[in-house]
C-alpha cells in the first residue's frame, strides 16, 4: 500500500510539473506609430493589455510599451491617446519577444463657434483641457483637437466678456462644439466737478430716480453693477 501511494505521488509531481512547463514568461513590446507623420513614433500613448489579467503601460519617447506576459498565450491590446483614433488588436504570442505595430490615425478636429447673443466673437483665446488651441477667426471659428467619447475640458476667453470654462463630454460622433460668451458687466464712474472744475464731495447721484451713491473727496461715484 505504502509502495503505491508514493507510485502516485510522484506520478501527480510529475503530472504538475509538465503543466508549469506548458507556459513561460516573455517580453512583448507593443510599438506604437503616427500614420499622418511619416509613421513617426507615438509617446505618452496608453497601452492597456487584457490576458488573464488587465494591466496599462504608456508608450516611452521611442513609442514603446513593453509587457512581461505568458506564452503560448492569446492576448488583447488597446492603445490609445488625445487626438488619435483609438486601436484595438488581438496578438498570440507563441515565442519569445514578440512585438505587436499599432498604428494610429488623427481624430478629426472638432469645429468650435464662439458667439455672443448670437453673433461672433473673433479674436478669442480657446483652450482645450489645459493646452492652448489658438484664436478664433473672424466668424468667431477654430478647429481644434479633442477627444470623442470622453470628458473634455473647454476653455474661452475674449476681451470685455467674461471667461468661460466648462468640462464637456463629446459624443463619439461629434464635429462641433459652441461657446456662448456673455459681456462683462462694467460699473460706471462718476465724475462731479464744480464750475471751476473742482472735484464735489458728497453729491448725491441718482440713478432712474433712485439714490446710487455719494461721490468722494475726489469727486468720483462708483455704481453697482
Amino acid at each position: 500500500m505504502k509502495r503505491v501511494f508514493v507510485i502516485l505521488l510522484a506520478a501527480l509531481l510529475l503530472f504538475c510539473g509538465a503543466g508549469a512547463a506548458a507556459s513561460s514568461l516573455t517580453t512583448l513590446s507593443v510599438d506604437v506609430f503616427d500614420t499622418s507623420d511619416g509613421n513617426k513614433a507615438v509617446g505618452g500613448a496608453s497601452v492597456v493589455l487584457v490576458g488573464a489579467t488587465s494591466s496599462t503601460l504608456y508608450t516611452t519617447s521611442s513609442g514603446t510599451a513593453e509587457f512581461t506576459v505568458e506564452y503560448p498565450k492569446t492576448y488583447t491590446v488597446t492603445v490609445s491617446k488625445s487626438g488619435y483614433v483609438p486601436q484595438t488588436k488581438s496578438i498570440e504570442v507563441k515565442e519569445a519577444k514578440q512585438r505587436l505595430p499599432v498604428y494610429l490615425s488623427p481624430e478629426s478636429p472638432i469645429l468650435i463657434t464662439v458667439v455672443s447673443s448670437g453673433k461672433a466673437v473673433s479674436g478669442a483665446d480657446v483652450t482645450i483641457n489645459g493646452k492652448s488651441a489658438g484664436k478664433t477667426d473672424a466668424n468667431g471659428r477654430i478647429h481644434a483637437s479633442m477627444t470623442r467619447g470622453a470628458y473634455n475640458t473647454v476653455s474661452v476667453s475674449a476681451p470685455s466678456y467674461v471667461s468661460y470654462s466648462k468640462e464637456i463630454f463629446l459624443e463619439k460622433d461629434a464635429s462641433a462644439y459652441t461657446v456662448e460668451l456673455s459681456l462683462s458687466r462694467v460699473n460706471p464712474l462718476i465724475l462731479v466737478y464744480s464750475e471751476d472744475k473742482e472735484p464735489v464731495s458728497g453729491a448725491a447721484v441718482y440713478l432712474n430716480g433712485n439714490l446710487a451713491a455719494y461721490t468722494d473727496s475726489y469727486g468720483r461715484a462708483q455704481l453697482a453693477s
